[in-house]
């Protein structure tokens, strides 16, 4: 049986401690500001992307990764005796999976017989619960093709969903219009949005304090434990500590105990790009497929 390694894109936005722990290797997207080009999380990281944003007063354009990149890393990895199982941001949120779907139909046979696409249907932490359990199963002496299998049944069960703090970059990047930001900042609106079928959809509109909205969220969890899969929860957020301390104080202790892991990551510069500073969502996967978005 070959060597597995567990590859992944910047956006899964796990820490550095648990990329190097878990062993999970890493592409980066790209982040570009008047086509000056960085690799996220490598060249520029979130708080650097925040500063340049607030200078230049523009956002920056995001890149996938590339069919050449796909090929060059796949063709490394498999001559050194891997099998490669490859998740990152879901197909309907970017290109870069449709460039690792056309770069594995360009490799020799020999070379692509050794690749194992998971579609992770998802962004952010999203892909990092599937990763974590995809290293799971290869530390569990899991087959490359009888990981693939059981990632492609989680993939629908991931909750992803994010509290938005305020509207600028959605309005900005073009997810909202001129009018309902307008309303929305009189308001105070804080969106919920959920990641459903692959695509980011507006969950909830919460009015009033943004603690409202994570109170939200917090309600979610609790309403959920106990038909949840307990390995893993995230609490993930872009520049949102204070946020993030209290969604982790406020999820009851009962809860806390039932998970194996709690972990509190920061979104990096892709994610971060498209939504803004004080997102901040609760991820984690549920013991059945999602059947609508709630």
């Amino acid at each position: 049986m070959n060597k597995i390694v567990i590859l992944t894109d910047s956006t899964c936005d796990l820490s550095n401690e648990l990329i190097e722990q878990r062993r999970i290797m890493i592409m980066p997207l790209k982040v570009c500001f008047d086509g000056v080009e960085y690799l996220d999380g490598v060249d520029l990281k979130t708080p650097k992307m925040y500063k340049i944003v607030e200078e230049k007063n523009v956002l920056p354009k995001t890149a996938a990764i590339t069919i050449e990149e796909f090929i060059k890393k796949f063709t490394e990895l498999v001559s050194e005796g891997y099998d490669v199982i490859y998740t990152g941001i879901g197909s309907k949120l970017s290109s870069s999976y449709q460039n690792c779907m056309v770069a594995i139909s360009t490799l020799n046979e020999e070379i692509a017989s050794h690749i194992y696409p998971v579609d992770s249907g998802n962004l952010s932490t999203g892909i990092g619960l599937l990763v974590l359990k995809m290293c799971d199963m290869r530390d569990a002496n899991m087959t490359a093709k009888e990981i693939q299998e059981a990632a492609n049944k989680i993939v629908p069960c991931i909750r992803a969903q994010f509290s938005v703090k305020e509207l600028t970059f959605l309005h900005k990047g073009g997810r909202c219009s001129g009018t309902a930001r307008f309303f929305g900042t009189l308001l105070r609106i804080h969106p919920i949005l959920r990641v459903f079928d692959g695509k980011i959809i507006l969950s909830e509109k919460i009015f009033g304090r943004y603690e409202k909205s994570l109170d939200f969220q917090i309600a979610d969890i609790v309403n959920n434990v106990d038909h949840s899969e307990h390995d893993y929860l995230f609490i993930t957020h872009s520049i949102a500590d204070d946020e993030a301390k209290y969604i982790y104080d406020n999820i009851p202790e009962e809860v806390k105990k039932k998970f194996k892991n709690i972990y509190i990551t920061n979104a990096g510069c892709v994610i971060s790009s498209h939504c803004g500073k004080g997102t901040i969502g609760i991820l984690y996967i549920k013991d059945a497929p999602l059947v609508d978005d709630k």
